[in-house]
């Protein structure tokens, strides 16, 4: 599965760094979070910090596959550091909850994302504490010096 069809945003085309082509699966978002949660750590620190947050245990040679899978897919970098290596995400959670929005988006609604809003709006329930939240994200994002949104490829004008 890939969140990209070989072009990314932030680095442009090809690359290994550039175009993530596996998405992140139950065990590696686990991973990942942990990863995203301390900024930087070893495969020590991710094992105990999952094992101490989940109820089943994991093993921690599970861990360090799964560590150089991520970095090998071009999710983590590592760097020596004594005996151990140090891993840091080369994407933050912001960005990949961008980019699963974007493919889903592109995938369910030919890229609207206000379709795709719709479709939340109508089976999501928010409570007014939520409500008044969106509301005033959208003040704040559509204020005076912003750019204007970007054509929707469907050809349907932004909201």
């Amino acid at each position: 599965m890939s969140f990209y069809n070989g072009y990314n945003e932030k680095h442009g085309w090809g690359g290994k760094a550039a175009v993530r082509h596996h998405a992140l699966s139950g065990e590696s978002l686990y991973v990942m979070q942990e990863v995203w949660a301390r900024g930087e750590a070893t495969v020590d620190e991710i094992w105990r910090g999952l094992n101490a947050r989940r109820r089943r245990t994991v093993r921690r040679t599970t861990v360090q596959v799964q560590m150089r899978r991520l970095e090998e897919y071009g999710w983590l970098s590592r760097r020596k550091a004594g005996r151990a290596f140090v891993y840091r995400p080369l994407w933050t959670r912001d960005e990949t909850a961008a980019d699963l929005v974007r493919s889903l988006c592109r995938g369910l609604y030919g890229g609207s994302l206000t379709g795709l809003l719709e479709a939340l709006f109508q089976t999501w329930e928010l409570s007014p504490p939520e409500r008044r939240r969106i509301r005033a994200l959208l003040r704040r994002t559509a204020g005076p010096g912003r750019a204007a949104p970007a054509a929707d490829p469907s050809g349907r004008k932004p909201a």
